[in-house]
């Protein structure tokens, strides 16, 4: 582009003003201008131009420029959403973190008591296994003291046979005795009031074990000397002739002592049908040793001791034993141990149960 001089001065035609014609300056310099003009209004076109479509690309730009902001927009209250449930969602882990930390507070506690317990069991555990082997110990040392008491018993129970016949040997004696002297206790019947009362010595033969000491084998051999010495003074109190006030006797092998009065009444008219309504005891038919045998062999049976002689008085009992013959009650033998007591329970009612034997005197 050509630079143009300015004039230093404008100035303004009105219309009296008269008009003067141009030099070839002039000319050339409004050529000049013209020529400015066209290519300013060209360039004012291409730049009208260009602005228009810079317009149109920009406001193409705009146009996407705003579509992201919605989308961001709409971005951003999603992200906002999110960002609340997750704080929502942190809040409930931390609330859950402390309920952790406090389960883990109560295990570390539960753990440590479990500690504790266990060790305690592990101690009682000990002493469980060790009392389990002194257990064992007792049991083998009580299995050996079985062994030696069942030798024992053997030979206490050969014992008890031979004492058994000697036992029935007196008894048959005393009752050749008794036969004998009927007469005279006859005469003697005659001068006793009616109303005198009888006497009733009850022997109860409970056959117990063995007792499972040593003790008890001592006390038992005692018991039989006893037993031997008391069968002797029965034997010899026998008299020849009963004296005035002399009671009647009625001899009971019994398993059970304390029968009621209704009881002896019964075995008191059972005997007296059998043996007659005389005054006499009556061994007619040898009844009297067929259950003397029976009585015997039932004996033989059973393993244990003959436990005591009882004295029962009757309804006039001073009288009674003022004229019985002395005879002393023995004692019970009876082993500490629970198997003896069992043992003898049971053998007191099957003898109670079973078989009952007696000898009275009209």
């Amino acid at each position: 582009m050509e630079t143009v001089p300015i004039r230093p001065q404008c100035q303004t035609i009105y219309k009296n003003d008269r008009i003067f014609p141009c030099n070839d300056n002039e000319r050339r310099f409004d050529k000049h201008l013209e020529n400015q003009c066209a290519k300013l209004r060209e360039e004012m076109a291409k730049l009208q131009a260009t602005s228009l479509k810079e317009h149109a690309v920009l406001s193409r730009k705009l146009d996407a420029i705003t579509k992201e902001k919605k989308d961001i927009a709409k971005l951003l209250t999603t992200v906002q959403k999110e960002n609340r449930a997750a704080k929502q969602q942190l809040e409930e882990l931390m609330q859950e973190k402390a309920a952790l930390v406090k389960r883990l507070e109560n295990a570390t506690k539960e753990f440590k008591s479990n500690t504790k317990t266990k060790k305690i069991a592990l101690q009682k555990l000990d002493e469980a296994t060790a009392n389990c082997e002194n257990l064992n110990k007792q049991l083998e040392q009580v299995s050996r003291d079985k062994e030696i008491l069942e030798g024992k018993l053997k030979l206490l129970e050969k014992e008890y046979e031979k004492l058994q016949e000697r036992v029935i040997m007196s008894s048959k004696t005393n009752l050749d005795n008794y036969q004998e002297h009927t007469p005279e206790r006859d005469n003697t019947m005659k001068n006793i009031s009616p109303h005198t009362g009888h006497l009733e010595v009850c022997q109860d033969m409970n056959l117990a074990s063995v007792s499972q000491t040593e003790m008890d084998m001592k006390n038992i051999q005692v018991k039989i000397k006893q037993l031997e010495k008391n069968l002797e003074n029965f034997n010899t109190t026998n008299p020849l002739g009963y004296q005035n006030g002399e009671a009647e006797s009625e001899i009971s092998l019994s398993a059970q002592g304390n029968a009621t009065d209704t009881a002896r009444t019964e075995e008191e008219t059972d005997v007296s049908e059998f043996f007659g309504g005389g005054p006499r005891f009556r061994y007619w038919g040898g009844r009297a040793g067929d259950m003397i045998s029976a009585l015997a062999l039932r004996m033989n049976e059973k393993v244990g001791i003959l436990s005591n002689i009882r004295e029962t008085r009757s309804d006039h009992g001073d009288l009674s034993t003022s004229s019985s013959p002395d005879i002393r009650p023995l004692d019970r033998i009876v082993s500490s141990s629970a198997a003896f007591q069992n043992f003898l329970r049971s053998l007191h009612n099957e003898n109670r149960s079973n078989y009952t034997v007696v000898y009275d005197t009209f």
